[in-house]
């Protein structure tokens, strides 16, 4: 099994103009990277307008924006970011209940465009 390197999050594509002519560069776990550049236990081969392949111990990994990644190949979901309002808890009324409801301890699946996104479950509370 290869050494554990990233994970990698690639958040942004830049295409940089300069006296020299145009080149690309990425957005990656906070930190602006060329080509040539060392992130997090990977080299950073190469960059297009639609990847970034990184090369790492054991072999390469391509990175596509809002993806997270390990060298194992272990993927994470892209990230969708969502407002209280598209939860539905557009009003200060809805977003008290959601509190009342999280400090009863009750389950909460949380729901957009009527497709689940996530279940939040409570945690068992230690006996004093």
């Amino acid at each position: 099994m290869p050494p554990r390197s990233g994970p990698w999050r690639l958040t942004q594509l830049l295409q940089v103009d300069s006296a020299h002519g145009s080149s690309w560069q990425a957005l990656i776990n906070q930190r602006r990277v060329t080509v040539g550049t060392w992130i997090d236990g990977g080299l950073v081969k190469e960059i297009t307008r639609n990847h970034v392949l990184i090369s790492h111990p054991g072999g390469e990994i391509r990175l596509v924006a809002g993806q997270e990644i390990y060298a194992d190949g272990y993927s994470r979901p892209k990230i969708i970011s969502l407002t209280l309002e598209e939860l539905g808890l557009d009003s200060s009324a809805s977003r008290l209940l959601l509190l009342q409801r999280i400090a009863a301890g009750q389950e909460l699946l949380i729901m957009h465009n009527g497709m689940p996104l996530a279940r939040l479950q409570p945690m068992p509370m230690p006996e004093k």
